[in-house]
């Protein structure tokens, strides 16, 4: 049988058709509040920390295939001021890899936060706020590692310290960061630039033992 070009046309014409139809379908009956919730419990149960997430849940195609939602927000640490929250921002656009998702396992492919605000504190018998579970302090099911992320970054965001030495917290704005973490065993990646002094400095660290 031969083919012409109209033919081909008509045929890659149907194809592409059929996946605007296809995109269409997915956007309209895709369950994004029971996913997003999903997620929710599941990232609570690997940090044991509080996961607000906001009503405006939208699927989202770039840069990833994932979701966006508003107003998210992940709760301190026990032993530290219940009315901060670690980290929130204005915006989080994440996409979760479902497969593992449904197996109870959570690979974060991509996260992304607007507008956050991120509070570190610490005490001073070295207790810190940005301490996660894992096998070796908790006797919990889930912990961090069975959380995998590839890409994690903060876009136009700002930080505090605070050492709980008495003194200001040290205070960061305009920061935009991103980090790159397979696993507590593997080593990380983290940029970020900051406005200090008036002048913009660029960071680059590799940590070779995140467990430590």
């Amino acid at each position: 049988m031969k083919f012409n070009l109209r033919t081909v046309g008509i045929i890659l014409g149907g194809l592409v058709g059929i996946l605007v139809l296809a995109v269409v379908l997915f956007i309209a009956f895709f369950p994004k509040q029971q996913a997003a919730r999903e997620a929710e419990r599941r990232i609570e149960a690997a940090t044991h920390r509080q996961l607000t997430l906001g009503n405006d849940i939208s699927v989202s195609f770039f840069p990833a295939l994932g979701f966006s939602v508003n107003d998210i927000s992940l709760s301190n640490r026990e032993f530290f001021d219940s009315t901060t929250t670690f980290i929130k921002a204005k915006k989080l656009t994440f996409a979760v890899a479902l497969l593992p998702l449904l197996q109870g396992q959570i690979r974060v492919q991509q996260l992304i936060f607007e507008g956050a605000e991120l509070n570190l504190r610490a005490k001073t018998n070295g207790v810190s706020n940005w301490t996660f579970p894992t096998e070796e302090n908790s006797n919990q099911q889930n912990t961090i590692e069975d959380l995998s992320l590839n890409d994690v970054r903060l876009v136009d965001g700002a930080v505090s310290f605070d050492g709980g030495d008495g003194k200001p917290p040290m205070q960061r704005s305009d920061v935009d960061a991103g980090v790159t973490l397979q696993s507590l065993d593997q080593p990380a990646q983290l940029t970020a630039s900051l406005t200090y002094l008036r002048q913009r400095v660029s960071i680059e660290v590799t940590l070779g033992k995140p467990r430590a």
